[in-house]
């Protein structure tokens, strides 16, 4: 299964998952290395500040959603993803200045309010 559909799939099956910090097991089919870096990614604590939310944990509340991505055009590292038909501002305060695993872009939004938790950028952009 390529990487894409493997995602796009593992998206699937969060989208109709109530929430929970418990590690979900159709993410055993992962590598180690895989699961280890999501659940080691943590909420910047700015962002959970402003949020209001007591987890540190991108995965407890948050899903991996797939969309598409841009750096905004107002000439700074703004980056912002299409929900819909409409492309949002990713907050500055959860973008991590690390790469994702596979060095592409990486959204966790909350899988019950859909607010934005965590953003990993691609090692030099898109």
């Amino acid at each position: 299964m390529s990487f894409a559909r493997y995602m796009s799939a593992l998206a699937l099956l969060l989208a109709v998952s109530p929430a929970s910090s418990e590690w979900k097991p159709e993410y055993a089919q992962a590598s180690p290395e895989r699961q280890q870096w999501f659940q080691s990614q943590q909420i910047n604590p700015d962002a959970q500040k402003r949020l209001g939310v007591s987890f540190k944990s991108c995965c407890d509340h948050g899903d991996v959603f797939k969309t598409r991505f841009r750096v905004g055009n107002d000439g700074g590292d703004r980056w912002e993803y299409l929900d819909g038909e409409a492309w949002k501002v990713i907050p500055a305060d959860i973008i991590h200045e690390e790469p994702s695993l596979d060095n592409t872009p990486v959204l966790f939004k909350h899988r019950l309010t859909g607010m934005e938790l965590c953003f990993f950028k691609p090692q030099g952009g898109i």
